[in-house]
């Protein structure tokens, strides 16, 4: 799949409208359409399959494929729970919950994919700009018509996995340190509320956009929170708009504000210290350790480009610097709500440290 279409693709699975891909990704497309039918010839859906489940999977029943597939969506891994819902013979079975969750894990795989590609110009980027500072980042945009996706790259110290992951699933907090400026254009990130939270990081979020020139805007976002450490070495954080046939009346407040669709992914995975990132770092990685990798992909539609590369690379300068703050002790409500949830945080580094083990140095 090329990273046009990928991107075309996950689009299409977040505004729920149709797109225009190759022919070979067609089949793939049609999981992420919410209003599609599922027939009993349901195409297959290129993935990553777990070598432990792979062969039992063939002996199952439609109703072991079922539970199991429940049992894995539950804990996170939305890509063994997808993959076991397309060994499903009677379609019909299918609720629409697990059709979600079928969904779901085709735009996660495609935000993997993405990735774990580099970022170049043989694919179609540019590079905006590269930061070796306290923390070394890049960033690259791609530009498909008038509509721009914003790719951000960083390397991490490996204690900072669990402060990161508290900031940004603290929604009521972001109003506190998202970047704002009112002079001498405003834009920024207003009021945010999460409004619904559900399994153990995922929320139904809405947030205010202060726009340059333009009169502000507002988006709703779902975020869904994926386990693909077995399967891909990694963890995705897939943000985009909710179905509004699964948000109940009156969660989201009435505004007059005009709605824009932001897609957002995050992607957390491994490194060595000879990353292209590294050439030119200030920094002494250890050569013997794994490092963790972030990549960040950035989509608003209408777009909204002058928002998206003055807004995005600040921002995420801003997350780094406010997760070191995190682990420091010096953003009590996040480090309070990290400390209240704990079973989930520690599931978490768990995860992580089984994904760092994987890594071969």
């Amino acid at each position: 799949m090329t990273a046009t279409s990928a991107r075309s693709l996950l689009r299409g699975f977040s505004s729920h409208e149709g797109v225009v891909v190759d022919p070979q990704d067609e089949l793939r497309l049609s999981f992420c359409q919410p209003n599609t039918s599922f027939t009993n010839s349901v195409p297959t859906i290129e993935c990553s399959d777990s070598d432990s489940d792979d062969n039992v999977s063939l002996l199952l029943s439609d109703d072991e494929l079922l539970v199991r597939a429940d049992a894995h969506s539950k804990e996170e891994r939305l890509l063994e729970a997808g993959r076991l819902l397309r060994k499903v013979d009677n379609r019909a079975r299918i609720n629409e919950s697990q059709r979600k969750v079928m969904r779901k894990a085709a735009a996660v795989q495609v935000v993997v994919d993405e990735a774990k590609t580099m970022p170049s110009t043989e694919n179609g980027y540019t590079k905006h700009c590269e930061n070796h500072g306290k923390y070394d980042t890049s960033c690259y945009y791609i530009m498909e018509g008038n509509e721009m996706t914003m790719r951000i790259e960083a390397i991490l110290p490996k204690g900072l996995r669990v402060p990161l992951l508290g900031v940004l699933s603290e929604i009521n907090s972001w109003e506190s340190w998202m970047p704002r400026i009112t002079f001498p254009v405003k834009m920024g990130v207003g009021e945010t509320r999460s409004l619904k939270k559900s399994g153990r990081f995922d929320q139904i979020l809405r947030a205010e956009l202060m726009l340059p020139i333009i009169s502000n805007r507002e988006t709703v976002m779902e975020t869904t929170f994926c386990d693909a450490v077995d399967e891909d070495d990694c963890f995705v954080i897939l943000v985009g708009q909710p179905n509004e046939a699964d948000i109940e009346g009156g969660l989201i407040p009435v505004t007059e504000l005009e709605r824009v669709e932001m897609q957002l992914g995050l992607v957390i995975q491994t490194c060595s210290s000879n990353h292209p990132l590294t050439k030119n770092s200030k920094h002494e990685y250890p050569k013997d350790e794994p490092l963790v990798h972030i990549t960040f992909t950035a989509f608003i539609r209408p777009s909204i480009n002058l928002f998206i590369r003055n807004f995005f690379p600040p921002l995420f300068l801003q997350l780094l610097r406010i997760t070191e703050e995190t682990q420091k002790g010096k953003r009590p409500v996040v480090s309070n709500m990290i400390k209240e949830k704990k079973e989930e945080y520690d599931w978490f580094l768990e995860r992580c440290d089984a994904m760092l083990e994987n890594f071969t140095i």
